[in-house]
């Protein structure tokens, strides 16, 4: 197991070269397993950057580039504001505008995200894109959902404003120096439309009740390999996939493949697929950023029927590696939750207090991971399926 982890370890951003291996790879282990394969295209964005940078009076601060921000290079007058409220009021034209404080305190979804747009985020870049400043600047610290610091606070490439993103020390550093005064801004950023897929592997029942959906996203953010967030899931998604049986229910296998992108193009062409099949999906499991060294596999549990909650909760009391764990939304499980879908998720146990630490960046690799505990997590979820009537 550990080199099919290492070997999915590599960085995977949708579309990109890395990701069409590790697709190919998938696949591969899927149909020697006896899945039938399908591959649903479509079509999506691969970034690139590079050097980014303000630039006054001679001197130079280096910048970060958002992911899928349009590209600028030119001058405007200096300006930061730190409210939504202060920009309100605030004449941005011919202006690059630095985002700060509680303005850019968290980063936001993408414009217009199918599963979760708050009207918060929605308030915010309706506003920038109606002001329409030259360029953005988010001054951003650590970010509580990855490892990243700073973080970019747009990755969205339907956001109308180029933008970057730079650390508060960097911020505070020149801020007397370039607020008020011209400035120059670069934002190395392209943008190249490209062919992708949704892999969608099935194995079918006799007779069956319905259909259980094992799913686990694929790609990572750019610039991450991606060990724990999220190889460890592919891994013990193929696992789990190798050890179950259809029994009374057809098996789907998903291996997400935009769920760190802004465009979700291939959750939207599975769930797409499952609306023309009529799919009647009786269990999906959502498997993400399991197996973090120190920790356990944390089940939460979404919509389960009252007697199969005892019987989970039960084989659960009987596992040393795995725990009852608290629910949480930010996942591919989300969309089938909320309608009303009987949903199991796994992750690590210590997700959210310390397993996020180097997700998100290249310190995310296969040192992270305890292989053993993939493993046991497959098995576990195997046996969950088998007990389903």
């Amino acid at each position: 197991m550990r080199q099919l982890l290492e070997q999915i370890t590599i960085p995977r951003a949708v579309g990109t070269a890395g990701n069409q291996k590790v697709t190919a790879l998938v696949k591969k282990q899927l149909e020697q397993n006896g899945y039938e394969v399908t591959n649903l295209p479509f079509q999506c964005m691969v970034w690139e950057d590079g050097e980014s940078w303000i630039e006054w009076d001679s001197r130079k601060q280096s910048v970060c580039v958002s992911p899928y921000s349009k590209a600028f290079d030119g001058e405007g007058v200096a300006q930061a504001v730190s409210s939504v409220e202060a920009l309100k009021d605030l004449s941005c034209e011919e202006s690059i505008v630095f985002l700060t404080g509680e303005l850019s305190a968290e980063s936001l979804q993408p414009k217009d995200y199918p599963f979760y747009y708050p009207d918060e985020h929605k308030r915010i870049i309706d506003l920038l894109e109606a002001k329409k400043p030259l360029a953005v600047i988010a001054v951003t610290g650590k970010d509580a959902l990855s490892g990243m610091e700073p973080f970019p606070m747009f990755d969205d490439g339907n956001f109308e404003i180029p933008s970057g993103y730079l650390s508060v020390n960097d911020f505070e550093a020149i801020r007397d120096l370039v607020i008020g005064n011209r400035v120059y801004l670069r934002l190395d950023s392209r943008c190249t439309k490209v062919q992708s897929g949704q892999l969608y592997a099935e194995k079918k029942a006799q007779n069956p009740k319905g259909k259980i959906v094992i799913g686990g996203h694929m790609d990572t953010k750019n610039h991450t390999a991606g060990a724990l967030d999220n190889a460890a899931g592919i891994v013990t998604l193929l696992k789990t996939a190798e050890k179950v049986t259809a029994g009374n229910y057809d098996i789907g296998i998903v291996p997400f493949n935009s769920e760190e992108y802004f465009g979700a193009d291939g959750e939207l062409a599975y769930l797409g697929k499952v609306q023309a099949d009529g799919d009647n999906v009786a269990l999906f499991i959502n498997i993400d950023s399991v197996g973090h060294i120190g920790s356990k596999a944390a089940v939460s549990l979404y919509n389960i029927p009252e007697e199969m909650t005892e019987l989970i909760n039960g084989m659960i009391a009987e596992q040393e590696d795995v725990v009852i764990g608290e629910p949480w939304y930010a996942g591919d499980h989300a969309a089938f939750a909320f309608q009303g879908v009987p949903c199991i998720a796994v992750t690590s146990s210590d997700i959210f207090a310390g397993g996020l630490n180097d997700t998100h960046t290249m310190r995310d690799t296969v040192d992270t991971v305890n292989v053993r505990l993939l493993s046991k997590t497959a098995s576990f979820l195997a046996d969950v399926v088998g007990k389903m009537k």
